[in-house]
């Protein structure tokens, strides 16, 4: 049991009476279950072995729907709500760097084998 008042940082102080169990929030409450959440896909990091599913959240009370990107490390989440401009820009910049590197370990792996011929 929390004391009635808890010193939050210095000189600051939380008068704030302590929540009770059915006032806490869960992440299960968090998501209203009238939202529609449609999985995009679900794949696993090769180094780190994170699990990451793409999700499209479409709100019930209409609006603009959201590309949800849930990673999912151990027992931890981490979620981000991203709208389709952000996701446009992301999804550029994320393609671009992939291809980059793909492209410069294509060249490594082309002048090794051309060391190796000429050896």
């Amino acid at each position: 049991m929390l004391p009635d008042s808890v010193m939050v940082s210095q000189g600051l102080r939380c008068d704030s009476p302590p929540l009770s169990e059915d006032q806490l929030i869960t992440q299960e409450s968090d998501v209203s279950v009238d939202n529609k959440i449609t999985s995009l896909d679900k794949f696993r990091v090769p180094v780190g072995n994170q699990e990451i599913e793409l999700q499209q959240v479409d709100f019930e009370a209409g609006g603009m729907a959201v590309l949800r990107l849930r990673i999912r490390e151990h027992r931890r989440f981490t979620i981000f709500d991203i709208d389709p401009v952000t996701a446009g820009h992301w999804a550029e910049v994320m393609a671009t760097w992939s291809k980059q590197q793909m492209d410069n370990q294509m060249d490594n792996v082309g002048a090794n084998v051309q060391a190796d011929t000429q050896s």
